[in-house]
């Protein structure tokens, strides 16, 4: 968990306020009830609508999103149980990690960024959902 909350300062320094960045990661460290438990994660700022920081983590049993934007903390919690399937949508200017189910996640990253941390992060939650199979 500190090795993630490193993460968070070294990218987010200069773009988003102290402040926020603080409740962001207060949300972080309330929703990581166990960080050991962390099976992986993806963590960016996502330009495509205004200046977001935005983490999606996982565990055996969940998968959870924050996100930091205009100033405000926007999380959620999700079963692994309850995710039917995962999509990679490449357009003209992003490419997006659609997580569906009951509910859906979109991570966006816009062009020319690597996909690669993405990818791996789709790969994890693809593994988790062939387990629960």
């Amino acid at each position: 968990m500190n090795k993630i909350i490193q993460q968070i300062y070294e990218i987010s320094a200069g773009v988003f306020k102290a402040d926020d960045i603080q409740k962001f990661i207060h949300q972080f460290a309330v929703l990581c009830a166990n960080p050991n438990g962390i099976n992986s994660y993806f963590l960016q700022i996502s330009r495509d609508e205004g200046s977001e920081l935005e983490i999606g983590f996982l565990t055996q049993e969940n998968i959870f999103d924050i996100t930091l934007s205009n100033g405000k903390v926007y999380s959620c919690t999700y079963p692994v149980s309850e995710i039917q399937k995962t999509t990679v949508v490449d357009s003209e200017f992003k490419t997006t990690l659609q997580i569906q189910g009951r509910k859906k996640f979109d991570y966006n990253v816009l062009k020319p960024e690597s996909i690669d941390l993405l990818m791996g992060y789709k790969m994890k939650i693809d593994e988790l959902l062939k387990n629960r199979d």
